[in-house]
């Protein structure tokens, strides 16, 4: 939760400046009014831009683990062998 409340308070602050933009009378010339309108669509676009982003550099960055797969393999192949002594089957 705690990880949470910097977003939480984020988005809250950014829906009020935009229902305060929103409500405001500065708003009366048409191009602010659609940029205002259009806002909270721009900011879903580029935080769904960055949270790609991040994904992608983690896929890249992630490292191999070379004769893992063999050990995992043999690791359930060992418990294989004691679940069938201890009565399971298979």
């Amino acid at each position: 939760m705690i990880r949470a409340v910097p977003w939480f308070s984020t988005a809250i602050l950014f829906i009020a400046i935009w229902l305060g933009s929103l409500c405001s009378p500065f708003t009366s010339v048409p191009s602010v009014k659609v940029a205002v309108l259009l806002s909270p669509v721009i900011v879903v676009i580029f935080f769904g831009i960055i949270s790609l982003s991040c994904i992608m550099l983690g896929v890249f960055n992630f490292n191999d683990c070379p004769g893992e797969d063999e050990k995992l393999k043999q690791q359930i192949e060992e418990a294989r062998k004691g679940l069938r002594n201890a009565g399971y089957k298979f």
